[in-house]
């Protein structure tokens, strides 16, 4: 995934005024159900971040792009599912899986409102060790545009061998 963000941030690295755009879409389609499990979008923000020190881009017009994107995308998002509710389930990809809907069911009539925080952090756990990951990939191969694509293969010339050693973590 990182070769596939890395030319993204290179783009917008030379073309700023694409960057609050990128940073909205990202947040906005990370919450879009399915898109958002394919989507990178905490990784290309936190990427695109670290162009702000640099004085590339300004931190408050990130923040704002990343904040409306972000409830734009989920406010659709629970509409949608407020809308149309038992529709969805019936829907692909859920369809094909029915004893995990029912396992969920299940769940949740037993915990209610009190299961939301479990599953979403089991949910997050999930997630976590690859996103980081390609975080910090993609954040180092932006410090270090001389060798982009190096950091992340661990093959970049420069001091700073990890985010880790240039502050950014």
């Amino acid at each position: 995934m990182t070769s596939l963000i890395d030319p993204l941030i290179s783009f917008v690295s030379a073309h700023a005024e694409f960057a609050y755009l990128t940073v909205f879409l990202a947040a906005l389609l990370e919450a879009v159900p399915i898109v958002g499990s394919v989507i990178p979008g905490s990784t290309i923000i936190f990427a695109l971040s670290a162009l702000v020190p640099g004085g590339e881009l300004r931190l408050e017009w990130v923040l704002a792009a990343a904040i409306t994107g972000a409830l734009l995308g989920d406010g659709s998002a629970f509409w949608i599912g407020h809308r149309e509710q038992r529709e969805i389930l019936n829907a692909w990809p859920l369809s094909n899986y029915p004893r995990v809907v029912a396992q969920s069911e299940a769940f949740f009539n037993r915990w209610g409102t009190l299961g939301v925080p479990s599953a979403l952090r089991a949910a997050d756990q999930s997630l976590r060790a690859d996103h980081g990951r390609r975080a910090r990939d993609a954040a180092g191969n932006v410090l270090c545009r001389q060798h982009s694509g190096d950091f992340a293969m661990g093959t970049c010339p420069c001091p700073a061998r990890s985010v880790y050693d240039v502050g950014v973590a």
